[in-house]
């Protein structure tokens, strides 16, 4: 039965108190904080130790053991092999996290990158509301929290994240002094201790993004008496590095280092299709924060204009980027530091768009990153629950190793890198070179890829080689004994 007129338009005002009440809540800086937070919480916490340790996980795991145990640590020796290609600041905050659990699990070697996604994640809402409005401020740190190049990274005991972390801090420090026209020698200072602790973490290759970024606006902005800051600025970062190759430097490191860093010497075959192809990949990996960062600029009304910290974002973001995207070999991940500036460039872009014809980008970029999020929380929710092997295979393969070793003990050793499974082999292992492959003493485990079996026997005849037992995780590796003919 339909309402008198007046009786409808009293009741269509009459919302609740409690619909209020969260509405204006929700309204509120420090609540969106809360939800940013907790949904970091529900997609990074559930089911982190039920992964196996993938990619470089392990070489970081294993050095942060060393590092508790106090042996081999500076330079890291992994199995007989010197680490010297960059410095390892993520094993030592590893082993800082395990002293509270008592040995380096999965859990603890996951803590300080899990942690560094969140705390960029405030600061590119903190900066972002600085420029925009709330809403944006929003979707500017879930843009960044769940983009996917997040998303493969945010759980995972590598120095991505933390790079990402400090590059972009040392770059809001710079600009919040530089908005102001109040560079002190203080904050130069400061500025440089932080990218000397980036430095730390992977070596100075992403110093580049504040380097180049900071270089070029004072430029453009004609500053030139920031320049002497920035020279003392830059200065402890370069220290800080020359200090650790002092450090670990012994004859001959100069070659490792030299092919390590010098890219150009690779081969060019193949680059335009490997190149074209991660370049298109990493704009995939930006979404949906890609979508409106170049409307960052857009102007409106002639009363209005972009906000000062465009200019610099986009200098960060794209100068490097444009150099390294050309570089042999290149791989998105490399140019993570970016996605924090591109998530506020995003957010910005967002604010600048209300009420124009471009307006229905924001329901795109919306629902983008909603979808991220659904996905994410299925993934670490109910995937990880219903399968928890699948998740855990290198760990699996590890402890099927150590247990045939230690039902026939004698002395370990591989000829392949492959540190995750070889993390949960609690024994000494040693890593043999091909002419130490010539000369060990049997009986003894050899823990190999499958295809360097049939070289070893060639290479044996007085031994007699036969495989146990067989990893199908990352490297497949077989463990097999080898006894006197």
């Amino acid at each position: 039965m339909w309402l008198p007129a007046r009786s409808r338009r009293v009741n269509s005002n009459m919302t609740p108190d409690w619909t209020k009440r969260l509405a204006g809540t929700l309204r509120r800086p420090e609540a969106l904080t809360l939800i940013i937070i907790l949904l970091w919480a529900l997609t990074s916490l559930p089911h982190l130790g039920t992964t196996g340790l993938i990619w470089e996980e392990g070489t970081n795991a294993v050095i942060a053991r060393q590092i508790l145990t106090g042996t081999d640590w500076l330079p890291p020796v992994v199995y007989g092999v010197r680490e010297i290609d960059k410095p390892y600041l993520l094993a030592w905050l590893i082993a800082g996290v395990s002293l509270v659990s008592g040995e380096v699990t999965e859990y603890a070697a996951r803590t300080p990158a899990i942690i560094a996604v969140l705390l960029t994640a405030l600061l590119v809402q903190s900066v972002t509301r600085r420029y925009a409005n709330l809403n944006a401020s929003f979707f500017a740190a879930l843009a960044f929290l769940f983009s996917p190049m997040l998303l493969q990274k945010s759980r995972v005991a590598e120095p991505d994240t933390l790079v990402t972390l400090f590059s972009f801090a040392a770059l809001v420090v710079w600009w919040n002094g530089a908005e102001l026209n109040r560079m002190t020698i203080r904050r130069w200072i400061g500025c440089g201790c932080i990218l000397g602790v980036g430095a730390l973490l992977k070596g100075p290759m992403p110093l580049v993004f504040f380097v180049f970024g900071v270089t070029a606006y004072a430029a453009l902005e004609r500053r030139w008496r920031d320049m002497p800051g920035l020279f003392i600025c830059l200065t402890i970062p370069a220290v800080v590095v020359l200090a650790w190759g002092i450090a670990v430097y012994q004859a001959g490191d100069e070659h490792s280092w030299r092919s390590v860093h010098s890219m150009w010497a690779r081969p060019w075959r193949d680059y335009f299709d490997r190149n074209l192809l991660a370049i298109a990949q990493l704009l995939l990996e930006l979404m949906p924060a890609v979508l409106l960062a170049p409307l960052a600029v857009w102007r409106g009304p002639a009363s209005e204009r972009s906000p000062p910290i465009v200019r610099p974002l986009l200098l960060y973001a794209t100068l490097s980027t444009a150099i390294i995207v050309v570089w042999p070999g290149f791989a998105s991940r490399y140019v993570m530091p970016i996605a924090p500036a591109v998530a506020v460039l995003g957010g910005i872009g967002w604010d600048a768009i209300k009420r124009t014809k471009f307006s229905r980008l924001r329901w795109l970029a919306g629902g983008i990153v909603t979808t991220a999020v659904l996905l994410k929380l299925a993934y670490v929710t109910i995937a990880m629950s219903l399968y928890p092997d699948r998740f855990g295979k290198t760990r699996l393969d590890g402890q099927a190793i150590e247990r045939v070793i230690r039902a026939a003990p004698a002395p370990v050793f591989c000829t392949d890198f492959a540190t995750n499974q070889l993390f949960y082999v609690r024994m000494p292992i040693q890593c043999l070179s091909r002419e130490a492959l010539a000369s060990f003493t049997a009986p003894a485990w050899l823990v190999i890829p499958r295809d360097q079996l049939p070289q070893i026997i060639s290479l044996r005849p007085d031994l007699k080689i036969d495989s146990v037992t067989e990893t199908t995780s990352g490297a497949s590796l077989l463990a097999a004994r080898a006894e006197k003919r």
